[in-house]
Formats: structure tokens, C-alpha cells, sequence
């Protein structure tokens, strides 16, 4: 085997964590209806780059939504 590689160098500074405890909705996942009850958004900046790679055009944001099943209660 060869060398351990380094741990990856991972920059959270770029992503925001936003939770709605009290969400109510239903969401359609593979054809099947789904209670959500609390949602996560989670937005992330990465940065878009000239043809070549060398240097940064400009930022874009985008987002991760996560829907947690269930009835939401105790």
C-alpha cells in the first residue's frame, strides 16, 4: 500500500445552515407522497472559474433541500 493521502481541506465558511422546525407540507418522491415535517436548506457558495481553471469569474450560490418524513410528532 501506499502513502496515507492528506485529509481534504474542506472550507465551511461557504455554506449556511437554515432549519423550519414547524414545516408542513407534502412532498412527492418516486411517484409516493411524503409528510414532511421539518425541512433543512442548506446553501452553498463554489466559485466559477475562467476556461483554462486559473482564475475565479465570479461566486454562485445554490441549495441543498432536505425534507425530514414523518409525522412530527413525540
Amino acid at each position: 500500500p501506499g502513502p496515507i493521502p492528506p485529509a481534504p481541506l474542506n472550507d465551511y465558511s461557504q455554506v449556511e445552515l437554515l432549519f423550519d422546525a414547524d414545516y408542513a407540507g407534502d412532498w412527492t418522491f418516486r411517484g409516493e407522497a411524503q409528510h414532511i415535517a421539518t425541512a433543512a436548506r442548506i446553501r452553498y457558495r463554489y466559485p466559477v472559474k475562467n476556461n483554462t481553471g486559473t482564475a475565479i469569474l465570479y461566486w454562485k450560490n445554490d441549495y441543498l433541500l432536505i425534507g425530514f418524513a414523518g409525522s412530527g410528532g413525540p
